[in-house]
């Protein structure tokens, strides 16, 4: 499983998870950062949820975001 973060040109701005996990309910907070963890300006951004379980197809979960500065 992978969470990222895109801003609306489609550009990856920053992985916030990569693993496996239990099944269950899980939150993940992004903090308004990029993978150097320099701060980005407010905007619209997309979030990115890969899931390739191992007996199934992948599936791709994707939301809007807006980062209020």
């Amino acid at each position: 499983m992978t969470l990222t973060v895109y801003n609306i040109s489609g550009q990856k701005i920053k992985e916030l998870f990569t693993g496996h996990l239990k099944a269950g309910v899980y939150k993940s907070l992004w903090d308004g950062t990029n993978a150097k963890g320099e701060s980005i300006a407010g905007g619209i951004y997309i979030s990115k949820l890969t899931i390739k379980p191992e007996y199934e197809d992948m599936q791709v979960l994707t939301q809007k975001m807006l980062l209020a500065k």
